[in-house]
This record gives structure tokens, sequence and C-alpha cells, in this order.
């Protein structure tokens, strides 16, 4: 007689409480280290601290933000409220990845098997990916808490005995989520339909109206914030994020791994996996049409929708191994041990351009008569961090962008021939344009480098251009520039190096 294999008992409470409360403190962890503002988080902090509120909410946002209005509403009143520091201005979104964790974890527990919803909500607590958006004044982390919230409320919605407080609840969770987050209109439309078809199908009529109601709600609210982001975007902006962003489906090895994920959730049941996929679908429609990006962090909203995948897909492999004789919880701590290895092998805090610090450790060495030159990408980075540091603006040359023309850095570099101290701080430089090493092999051809300081995405470096037989050794307009692709001088009056009205 084959022997039954007794389905593993469901993890202690304890243990998801410990899962939570890592992936609780991880973030704290990344708010507390406090890195510097990096050039899109300033774009919008600029747009937010010189703009008044009507504006912000009701127009288009200089230097090419976009930014649904009641984030933008959240970061005025952190403004107003709790100051202009880095931590002020975080104070909302660092909340929002607070909530993603919690809300993830009740997602989780309804979509799962009580083990594999542990396991997804310890990816979903360590991947750095998610936590490196804790501090971060951009709206992803309230995308992916709005997102998180939409599909809670249509697994509620799913339930077969409905208190009209749950209805109430879930309809106001839909109706206020596209406000926070402009791609909620996508998990809003397709869990929405799919809690509807999932009802009709199963001929489950308790409730219904009120479900269908909670549902419709949705539908104008998302469809008033969409027709809202969609006014108020200047034609500029709209071509920025077209030739930023160029939205179109992903490749063909994204598309199989999304595939993958829908099969396996698909497994666990067709009334939970549809509420999970629709959004997906409805993205990929939409890059589909080129109409929204199906990458990077414009699809960070649907993370949690493949960390749920995942898990299920790692399940399985333990599955697997148990059945091949190796004992299931040796098989799951060898699958722990690895998720917690690669957490250790990449840990907060998660730094994109520290220039705050390099200007700090400059104003210590600025000496009387130094010159300072400030790259193009560098400019607004120096103008919010330079007055704190104590760098009068008066002490620096700010430098143009010369996308097309490379040869006009070297230009304005030439204005300090002869010139024995000259600080060049770079951050930002556009990396397909190899800037920031034309710009190095330039002073170092016509002069010699005295020190450096250097932080992750942003150094302040200083050179010595004094020596007659240096400065006659090269040319702005003759010195060799290494070959880069074809490319036009699009960008320098967009975006976030763009020049912003009060400027």
């Amino acid at each position: 007689m084959a022997e039954t294999r007794a389905a593993p008992a469901s993890p202690p409470r304890w243990v998801f409480a410990v899962v939570v409360a890592a992936g609780l403190a991880v973030r704290l962890w990344q708010y507390a280290g406090n890195p510097s503002f990096w050039i899109d988080e300033l774009a919008l902090v600029d747009d937010v601290l010189h703009m008044p509120l009507r504006a912000l909410l009701t127009g288009p946002l200089p230097l090419d933000q976009i930014a649904p209005p009641g984030f933008l509403a959240a970061l005025k009143a952190s403004a107003v409220w709790l100051g202009t520091d880095e931590r002020a201005l975080r104070a909302f979104p660092f909340a929002c990845s607070l909530a993603a964790v919690l809300l993830f974890a009740a997602v989780a527990r309804r979509a799962l098997r009580p083990w594999t919803a542990l396991l997804a909500a310890a990816i979903f607590s360590l991947l750095p990916l998610l936590i490196s958006w804790t501090a971060s004044v951009k709206q992803y982390s309230t995308d992916v808490a709005a997102s998180l919230v939409v599909v809670l409320a249509a697994l509620r919605l799913l339930e077969r005995r409905l208190r009209p407080r749950d209805v109430a609840l879930a309809a106001a969770a839909g109706v206020v989520a596209p406000w926070l987050s402009h791609p909620a209109a996508f998990v809003v439309a397709g869990c929405g339909a799919a809690v509807v078809g999932v009802r009709l199908r199963d001929r489950d009529r308790s409730a219904f109206g009120a479900v269908v109601a909670a549902v419709l709600a949705w539908a104008v609210s998302a469809g008033g914030a969409v027709q809202l982001a969609r006014s108020i975007l200047s034609d500029g902006t709209r071509d920025y994020m077209a030739r930023f962003w160029a939205p179109a489906l992903p490749d063909a090895g994204t598309l199989a791994l999304v595939a993958l994920g829908a099969v396996l959730l698909a497994c666990r049941g067709a009334r939970i996996a549809v509420v999970l996929l629709a959004p997906v679908a409805l993205t990929l429609a939409a890059a589909g049409l080129h109409a929204y990006p199906f990458s990077g962090r414009a699809v960070l909203f649907l993370v949690p929708i493949f960390v749920l995948a995942a898990a299920e897909a790692l399940a399985l492999l333990v599955g697997g191994a148990a059945r091949l004789g190796a004992p299931r919880p040796i098989a799951a701590a060898v699958l722990v041990a690895a998720l917690l290895a690669a957490f250790a092998t990449n840990l907060p805090v998660y730094q994109r351009e520290e220039v705050r610090p390099v200007l700090r450790r400059l104003a210590q060495r600025l000496e009387p008569g130094d010159a300072l030159y400030v790259i193009y990408g560098a400019k607004r980075a120096f103008s919010f961090y330079a007055p704190r540091a104590g760098i009068p603006a008066s002490r620096a040359t700010l430098g143009g962008c010369h996308r097309g023309d490379r040869r006009g850095y070297l230009r304005e570099l030439d204005a300090f021939r002869g010139s024995p101290r000259v600080w060049v701080l770079i951050a930002h430089p556009a990396a397909r344009l190899a800037e920031a090493p034309v710009i190095r092999g330039y002073l170092e051809r016509i002069g010699t480098r005295r020190e450096t300081i250097a932080e992750t995405g942003a150094s302040a470096e200083l050179f010595d251009l004094s020596d007659p037989g240096r400065l006659s050794s090269a040319a702005a307009e003759t010195v060799p520039i290494p070959a880069v692709a074809a490319n036009d001088a699009y960008g320098c009056a967009n975006g976030p190096i763009g020049r912003a009205p009060w400027e």
C-alpha cells in the first residue's frame, strides 16, 4: 500500500510576523540611511518646492515630470509640515513602502498556500528592487502599495459572504488608488472586470448589485484620473516620455517568463488567478499599442504579482525535491539560505548619485582662488546641496549641455587653462556618449590630477592646469574623441536636465 504524505502544517503565526517585521526593518534601514537625492528626485522636488499646490495638481509639471495629484499633494504637505530635507520629503513614499509589506502579506495569504505565502512574503520583504525605492521622492513605492490595495479589495469582493462594510471599504480603495498612482488604473480596470466576470461565471448573486456598484465607482474614478493626467500632459513631456521609455512589448524571454508565471498562478485556482493576471494582461496590451512601457520602474506595480508567481515556482521545486526523497524542511531551508545569501551580498543602503557627501567634503578642501566647474548633469544637485554644504553658488562655473557636440565640454574647460587648482564636479553624465571619459581624458592630457573625492555616482576631482608643456600637448578642437553611436542633441532642453521657468 502506497504511503500517503501528510500535507505540511501551516507555519506558526510568529514566523510570518518575523518575516513581515524584517521587511519593515530593511525599509527603515534604507530610509534612515538617507541617500542623496538623485537627478529625477531633484526635478520633482524642484517642482514641489517652487509651484503652488493648485498649479501642481492642475497643470503640467516643468522638467518633464509626471506624477499623480494625490502623490503630489502628499509631497507638498510634507514640505509644508515636515520640512524640505530628504527624510521629510520622502516620508510619504516611505510610509507607502511600509504599507506595501503589510498589504502584500495579506494578499499572499489569500492567494497562496500557507508555506508558499510565507516564502512569497520573504522574497517581497528582502527584494532590493523594492527596498531601493523606499527612500525616493518618486511615486514607485506608492504604485506598489496602491496596486496591492486594489488587488486585496478585489479578492475581498470575490468572497461569498460580503458585509456592506466590506463592499464600502473595497469601493473606497479602488476609487482612491488611481489618484495616488497612474498605473493603478490598469489594476482597477483589470481587477474590476475580473471580479464581475468571476461572479457571473459562478452565478454568485450574493451582494452582486453592491459589487457591480463598487466596480462602476472604480471605473468612474479611474477614468477621471486618466483623463486629468492626459489633459495636463504637455506635448513636450509626451514626446520626451515616448523617447525615454519607447513603449513596446518586452522581449520574447520576458514574455515567456510572464506566461510561465500565469500558468503557475492559474494552477492555484482560476478565480484568484484571473484577478491577479488581469492587470498584467492590460499592461501588456497597452505596451503592444505603444501606450505604456512594459519595462523598468514603470512596471514596478506588477512586481507583487511576479513575486507570487516566483514563490509558487520555488514551492514546486521544494515539492519536487521532497518527492525525490529530500526532506521537505531541508529543501526549504536551502531555499531560504539562498535567499538570505543573495540579500547579504547586496545590503542597503542603496545609492544612486551621492552628490551631498561629495560637496560636504569638497567644502572642507576648497581653498581661496580655487576654480570649480560643474558639468551640466550635476547642476541640479549642486544648486540644491551646495548652499547646505556651505559652498556659495558664485564659486562655481556651471557647464552647458553639449550632447550633440562633445567638444563643447572641452571648450568650456579651456577657460581654466593656467589655473593651478580646478575642481570638476561630475554627476549624471550621459554614459552612452562617454561624456565623463571624454572630460577626464582631456583634463589628464592638459593637466595633472591632484585629488579625487568620489562617492557612488558622483565625484569632485582637482586638476592642476598650469603646466605649459602639458597645455601645449592638446587643444579642444583637435584632441581625439572616442567615437560613439550616432546621436542627436535631444535631451539637453528636456527632462530633469532641462531648465525650469524659475531658473
